[in-house]
């Protein structure tokens, strides 16, 4: 046998014997894993069963609180009780005060809107006040913009509503309703009470465009 054949065979069998070397610590390493794997999966069942009925009591513990602050206030007698009755404009002819933009490829509208609103609060129950919503004297003025022509300014429009059926939904002092004007634009209206007086800000949905502004009503003392 020549050199170069015998440094062959000796590396086929170094291969060779280094396989069957690896395959039994593979196979011996299986064997062992299989008690552990099997005592592992007993001991991970038995802290599981408990673990996850605390998560599951833990959860619900904590929904309960997320629900008991979402809760929404109750209205106290008290409450109800400052709210029934007729509320007026703070200020005549300033109980609603808004403003908004029309823009369009031509020209820009400009308004301004003042006017009267009178509540009438009837009932109070399960956190809803109900009774009768009307407006008088609502006047809005628009001015209107043109390139390269001066700002035109048209006289104020004026609009006064028969009462309407109106329900305020009450959280604590804070209080949400909406309505329409005569003209059926959607108005909303967003704010606190005290025992005298009502305000916040309204939103008004027209066909042509939106007004934003405040409320402020006193109630009538009798």
């Amino acid at each position: 046998m020549s050199k170069k054949s015998l440094i062959a065979v000796i590396i086929i069998v170094v291969i060779v014997a280094a396989g069957g070397w690896w395959y039994m610590a593979s196979a011996k390493h299986q064997t062992n894993a299989v008690p552990a794997q099997q005592a592992a999966a007993a001991n991970i069942n038995q802290n599981t069963a408990p673990a996850t009925v605390n998560t599951a009591q833990q959860n619900t513990a904590a929904n309960n609180d997320q629900n008991k602050v979402s809760a929404p206030a109750a209205v106290s007698s008290a409450s109800a009780n400052s709210l029934i009755g007729t509320w007026i404009s703070s200020v005549a002819g300033k109980g609603m005060q808004g403003s908004g933009k029309i823009v369009l490829p031509k020209f820009t509208t400009q308004f301004t809107m003042n006017g009267d609103v009178k509540l009438v609060i009837k009932t109070v129950a399960d956190n809803i006040a109900s009774g009768m919503l009307s407006y008088s004297n609502l006047c809005t003025a628009a001015t209107i913009t043109m390139p390269g022509k001066p700002a035109t300014t048209k006289a104020p429009e004026c609009v006064s509503g028969e009462s309407k059926a109106v329900e305020l939904h009450i959280n604590g002092n804070a209080l949400t309703f909406a309505g329409q004007t005569s003209t059926g634009a959607n108005v909303s209206f967003t704010g606190n009470y005290t025992d005298n007086t009502m305000s916040g800000t309204f939103t008004i949905t027209g066909s042509y465009g939106d007004m934003s502004g405040t409320f402020s009503l006193d109630r009538v003392k009798n």
